[in-house]
């Protein structure tokens, strides 16, 4: 999955989203965790805040979900 996924209109608010998004409890793991996110959002705008949200609390569920692990 790749950013393309996101109509022209979502993509620049995804990216947004995505840039805001990485605490420091994701270490190295910043890329890799933000690749599950998109994967799972799958274009949605909605999704991919429930996986950042998702991803704050604990990234290892967002990794384990987008078969990440």
């Amino acid at each position: 999955m790749t950013m393309e996924t996101f109509s022209e209109e979502d993509r620049e608010l995804a990216l947004s989203l995505l840039r805001r998004s990485s605490p420091e409890t994701w270490q190295s793991d910043t890329d890799r965790i933000l690749r599950a996110i998109v994967k799972l959002s799958t274009g949605r705008i909605y999704r991919i805040k429930h996986y950042i949200r998702l991803a704050e609390i604990d990234y290892r569920d967002v990794l384990y979900e987008a078969g990440d692990y």
